[in-house]
């Protein structure tokens, strides 16, 4: 998988039932969403 496939992609490859459902899960292990993620550590 690339690094930049859209979040789709990304939930059919954990198993993820819903896009949604990976976004949560991303935020209670993280602390942050997954776009304040992005955002933060994206490379100039």
């Amino acid at each position: 998988m690339r690094l930049r496939e859209g979040a789709g992609t990304l939930t059919r490859a954990v198993g993820c039932g819903s896009e949604s459902a990976l976004s949560t899960a991303f935020k209670r292990v993280t602390g942050v969403s997954p776009r304040a993620y992005r955002n933060r550590y994206r490379k100039f």
